[in-house]
């Protein structure tokens, strides 16, 4: 009788309640209003974000209910939206007629759609949208450009192209750049869309721009390039001269951080030597995007008093030997 009882008094305790929404300000509990606080220690259940503060958190009552809602960038706690909640009427624990539990239902029924576009009038098919692993077409795509089996290749391009767009989400924007390229393959035009991209003189200070924002939306360059001056600078502790061989090195972001680094060592700055390598321009000068890189970080070594030697070097990698970059 008394768990009957106990189901009782909490069927009854389930009606319809109120919701209050309480601004907590900048975390103080003492600037809180006389109703905000009322409204804390009184609620049976607690919804709060990560900007209510440690303090404010400890005016809830011990036998009240928390629940974290809160949400930061790339992860949400919970769900925008309950996703049944217009599919079926919110329970009720009193006793109501027929007639009103109809009303209910009606009331929570789920909206319908409006397409636009479509005339009146006219049958919406229930068919679902068909999935299509984008992944696995690129893969047997090069696959097939790799066996030379051309007419397979296209096919797998069709499909790409259906299904990818560069205004998609992620993945149709990142299949649809692939695809451009194993188009390029297929057509042989490889070689001239890339002397297009590098016939194009991009600043110096475009290029910072797009490095900065990419570093900013995607920490694992960051990482990599701390770790790997990190693990340099461990192994060469105690040598006098250090040698970097960086293929691809473009502007040669990464290094700025290592040449501050080794300049804090207590007994002095070691000889820097960095072989910058990267392909060559199409134009009079090939290797003048490498040497002002090189350039640059000479200005950086000057000013942080580091003894420091670059090389040049633009030519395909295939093609680089031991020679090229000099010993030390």
């Amino acid at each position: 009788m008394s768990s009957q009882r106990e189901s009782e008094n909490r069927a009854q305790r389930r009606g319809t309640g109120n919701v209050f929404l309480a601004g907590t300000g900048p975390g103080d509990p003492e600037l809180l209003t006389v109703k905000a606080l009322r409204v804390i220690q009184s609620a049976d259940l607690l919804l709060y974000d990560r900007l209510v503060s440690n303090d404010v958190l400890n005016l809830v009552g011990l036998n009240d209910r928390l629940l974290y809602v809160g949400k930061i960038a790339g992860y949400h706690s919970r769900t925008q939206m309950n996703s049944g909640f217009y599919n079926e009427s919110p329970t009720c624990h009193c006793e109501e007629s027929s007639d009103n539990e109809g009303k209910n239902k009606q009331h929570y029924r789920k909206p319908i759609e409006s397409k636009r576009g479509r005339p009146r009038g006219s049958k919406v098919s229930g068919t679902k949208k068909e999935v299509i692993d984008l992944r696995s077409l690129l893969t047997r795509c090069a696959q097939a450009m790799a066996n030379n089996n051309t007419a397979t290749a296209n096919e797998f391009l069709k499909q790409i192209r259906q299904y990818s767009s560069p205004y998609g989400n992620a993945t149709e924007r990142l299949a649809h750049c692939f695809a451009n390229a194993l188009e390029a393959r297929v057509a042989g035009t490889g070689s001239a869309l890339y002397t297009a991209l590098t016939s194009k003189r991009i600043p110096v200070a475009e290029s910072l721009k797009a490095y900065q924002t990419y570093v900013a939306a995607c920490p694992f360059k960051r990482m990599s390039n701390i770790f790997a001056n990190k693990s340099i600078g461990r192994l060469t502790r105690e040598a006098t001269r250090i040698h970097i061989n960086d293929f691809g090195i473009l502007c040669g972001f990464q290094w700025p951080c290592l040449i501050q680094g080794i300049s804090l060592r207590l007994g002095g700055s070691p000889l820097l030597r960095i072989t910058g390598i990267d392909f060559p321009l199409p134009r009079f000068r090939p290797a003048d995007g490498v040497e002002q890189t090189g350039r640059h970080h000479m200005n950086y070594c000057k000013r942080f008093n580091v003894p420091f030697e670059c090389n040049a070097i633009a030519k395909k990698w295939d093609t680089i030997r031991e020679k090229n970059s000099g010993g030390m």
